[in-house]
């Protein structure tokens, strides 16, 4: 039985957090639509654990974060589950079944929160946040694996399907979809006056906001895929962020060579 355990941190001495006290929001992966991952927040130690919440039986992908809106903390497992859980004491106030696996963060804009759900029933799902009642569902076909980017009255992503989609956040329609060369499997930012993603013909992309038109398209970048990441927006430079196939190779290589030693093997994995 697989079980994942969410933990908080507090100052050394205080059990809880004052009554109507919280830190600053963290709405989406890395913060905020630029995905610049800065907070005003000031954290000092000696700490100690405030609440560690236990899930028998799940399972969380390892691109997730904990989503942490007003007094409710908001994580997605791979069984399908979106649970939201006290602020303060770690307790689940609901949890709302998604249907197929979260593979990504959720995010939350304006009093809604957006996750997206991977395979054939794959969908992205807007929540009331307080609540967890459901508002709408926008499928696509193999779903999504990336954290929804909600800027204003649209909700960016990009599908397995290739195609990069802004959706009504009121309504869950379609307003534009952008057909690119592969599987996007990074999760978007915006830019200014661009919302930017890489898709996975190894190009990144930039899309007018409001009518999804192309505004430029990079020549191909080095790598093997930009999934699980997001750009982040520095000023005016975009940065991103590729899978190297050498890179990945060489870590399980080194991993498979450090097992054998401990093993006292040396004439390959196939001895083990």
């Amino acid at each position: 039985v697989r079980t994942f355990t969410l933990f908080a941190a507090c100052l050394l001495g205080t059990v809880a957090l004052p009554t109507g006290a919280k830190g600053a929001d963290w709405r989406m992966p890395n913060a905020d639509p630029r995905r610049t991952g800065f907070t005003s927040e000031t954290v000092s130690g000696p700490f100690a654990l405030q609440w560690a919440t236990e899930f028998a039986g799940e399972k969380l992908a390892t691109t997730v974060q904990a989503i942490a809106v007003g007094r409710l903390v908001y994580v997605g497992t791979q069984s399908g589950h979106l649970y939201a859980l006290d602020r303060e004491s770690g307790r689940p106030k609901w949890k709302h079944v998604g249907g197929a696996p979260i593979m990504h963060s959720p995010a939350v804009e304006n009093g809604r929160l957006y996750y997206t759900t991977s395979g054939r029933s794959g969908s992205l799902v807007a929540l009331d946040a307080a609540t967890g009642k459901g508002l709408w569902r926008f499928r696509a076909a193999g779903g999504f694996v990336v954290s929804p980017l909600p800027v204003g009255d649209t909700v960016y992503l990009g599908g397995r399907d290739g195609n990069f989609y802004g959706v009504d956040a009121r309504t869950g329609k379609e307003r534009f979809r952008l057909v690119t060369g592969g599987p996007i499997r990074c999760s978007a930012a915006l830019a200014g006056q661009r919302v930017v993603f890489a898709s996975d013909d190894m190009r990144a992309y930039a899309v007018h906001p409001a009518s999804g038109r192309l505004l430029w398209r990079s020549e191909p970048m080095y790598g093997q895929s930009f999934r699980d990441y997001f750009p982040v927006v520095i000023g005016d430079r975009i940065l991103f962020r590729s899978v190297l196939a050498e890179e990945t190779n060489d870590d399980l290589n080194g991993g498979t060579q450090f097992l054998q030693r401990q093993a006292g093997v040396s004439g390959g994995w196939k001895e083990l």
